[in-house]
Formats: structure tokens, sequence, C-alpha cells
């Protein structure tokens, strides 16, 4: 969940837009794409001044904002066309150069399952 402070220009992102994490799909890759829009339209449509995540550090800046929406539908998107093509080389990849690498592995793994599970894809 993302909540929007709108007299303020304050988005509380959660569990979305970190800098130190990628995204972590519980329920389905699809929607939380279109949650990714809806950030993107909160940035640019409603002026976000502010952007606070659950993890990581706050940004003002519209770009940085912008970059980690970006970067958030990359993974997602890297992460399927790896999987669809069983690129192990590449599905390790996106996460290579993330903070709490040990931590975060299980995350990406639980990821992998579940879009696995999306596109009807077996080991």
């Amino acid at each position: 969940m993302i909540t929007f402070v709108e007299p303020l220009g304050v988005m509380i992102a959660g569990d979305y837009l970190s800098d130190i994490e990628f995204p972590y799909i519980y329920y389905s890759s699809i929607e939380y794409e279109k949650t990714l829009m809806k950030a993107k339209k909160l940035i640019s449509e409603r002026k976000a001044k502010i952007l606070i995540p659950g993890h990581g550090r706050t940004t003002d800046l519209p770009e940085e904002m912008n970059q980690r929406v970006d970067d958030a539908f990359s993974y997602i998107r890297n992460l399927r066309t790896a999987l669809v093509h069983n690129e192990g080389d590449q599905i390790n990849k996106l996460i290579e150069n993330r903070p709490f690498l040990r931590k975060l592995r299980s995350y990406h793994l639980s990821n992998q399952e579940l879009i696995k599970r999306e596109l009807n894809l077996s080991d």
C-alpha cells in the first residue's frame, strides 16, 4: 500500500520504491506493476514532494522517485524474461549488487516461484 498525503505532497510507500531493496512480490507481479503505475502518476500528476519508503532513504528528488519506479519495473520484467528463457545467471545478476544480499535472497526466490506460477513455467 502507498499512502499519499495530498496537502503535503508526501508519499509513504511502505514496501515499495526502496533504494536498497528490489520488489517483494507477495500476490501478483501484474498487480505490483499496476501499483507502480499509480506511484508514477502520484509523482508526475500530483507532484509528490517527498517519498518515504518503508526501508531505505527518503528522497525529495522527482528524478530519483521516477528512477526507483523504473528500477522496480525493470527488476520484474527482467526476472520474467530470465525465467522464460531459463537464464539462471541473469536471474542471479538481478540482485547481485544489493546490500543485505544473504537476507534478501529468500525474497528473490519467492518472487521467482510466484512469477513461474503466473507464467505456468515448471522447473
